[in-house]
């Protein structure tokens, strides 16, 4: 296919053998190594329906400076 030519590894809609289910156990596997290591972390999920013209920017904005992704934070 031609998406694979393009397509991330963290792309888990639109990837033939990927879907919700393979990006739950991923995540899950990465925080708890975080909780192990103890090492800070941040996490953030996007639907693709909402991805330009319905994301309530500000909130956003704000919730990436609290977890420490933005300047000012």
């Amino acid at each position: 296919l031609w998406i694979v030519e393009w397509a991330y590894p963290e792309m888990y809609a639109g990837v033939d053998g990927n879907g919700a289910e393979d990006a739950a156990y991923a995540i899950a596997l990465t925080l708890e190594r975080c909780l192990l290591k103890k090492e800070d972390f941040t996490v953030g999920a996007a639907d693709i329906l909402k991805c330009f013209d319905l994301i309530v920017r500000p909130f956003l904005y704000e919730m990436l400076r609290r977890g420490g992704c933005l300047a000012g934070s």
